[in-house]
């Protein structure tokens, strides 16, 4: 069993590769600015007040952090892509394929190997980008998240790596090339995200078909559901999850088309 070997090969490889420097940019260069924007935020209330068309005029934590969860999965899956697709194609494109296979490793050691190193620094990233996301909103003044909201947007941005890794790392093992893996990768993004606003715009009896082939709408209710409906998805997703006392009471009466979920939007 050589899987334990590839594991700490791979690992230390990654850490010293200009990818792993690439990985750490893609992922806290938009925490960076995601602090930035929430301390625009704060001191000028209306940015928030524009962006929801007056319905949100109180910028706390939680809203800082549905903000900025807008966007950072984009990235986070951009960090996986072009990462997971150098797994089997990168190896194949240096010539080193036959080599590997030459020695007594099964390809499905490799490939494991090399996916299991690379995603356990990536989900430890993506907790500490969060992590120092939440910690930052505390010496802005604005305050921290609460434990079980801050626990569901970790645990949606790691299904979010967890799953462009995995499709990219399929990517890399049927593809020749890493940079056709990549490609491949960024089409299927760019398509899911079409895909996403598209449901928006479709009948209700149509979208609520449609949405269970949205990696959007499983983020959104691991969301709704870790949290108790206390953090939510905030522009890009199909619902809002939060709680009465947050924003707006649930209700049967107004219901956001695409949406698996409805709102008062009286306070």
């Amino acid at each position: 069993m050589y899987l334990p070997i590839i594991l700490h090969q791979e690992t230390i490889n990654y850490l010293f590769s200009r990818r792993f420097l690439l990985s750490l940019l893609l992922i806290f260069l938009p925490a960076v600015i995601g602090i930035w924007y929430s301390h625009m935020m704060y001191h000028h209330p209306s940015i928030i007040f524009k962006m929801t068309g007056g319905w949100i005029t109180q910028v706390t934590p939680k809203v800082c952090m549905m903000v900025y969860f807008d966007v950072a999965p984009l990235p986070i899956a951009l960090a996986a892509i072009i990462n997971a697709s150098d797994f089997f194609a990168g190896e194949r494109e240096r010539g080193m394929l036959q080599l590997l296979v030459s020695k007594p490793l099964a390809r499905s050691e490799i490939i494991i190997g090399k996916y299991l190193s690379f995603l356990s620094i990536f989900l430890i990233l993506i907790f500490l980008k969060l992590a120092i996301f939440n910690i930052a909103l505390k010496f802005l003044g604005i305050g921290l998240v609460e434990n079980r909201v801050f626990l569901s947007y970790v645990i949606a941005l790691i299904l979010v790596g967890v799953v462009y890794t995995s499709i990219s790392t399929l990517f890399s093992t049927l593809m020749n090339s890493t940079l056709a893996a990549i490609l491949a990768g960024f089409l299927l993004l760019i398509a899911w995200y079409i895909f996403d606003w598209m449901i928006l715009y479709l009948p209700l009896s149509t979208s609520n078909i449609l949405e269970k082939f949205s990696l959007s709408y499983y983020i959104d209710n691991t969301i709704g559901y870790i949290s108790n409906g206390e953090a939510a998805l905030f522009l890009g997703g199909f619902s809002s999850k939060v709680s009465s006392g947050l924003f707006f009471k649930p209700s049967r009466k107004d219901t956001l088309q695409g949406s698996n979920c409805s709102f008062n939007f009286s306070r």
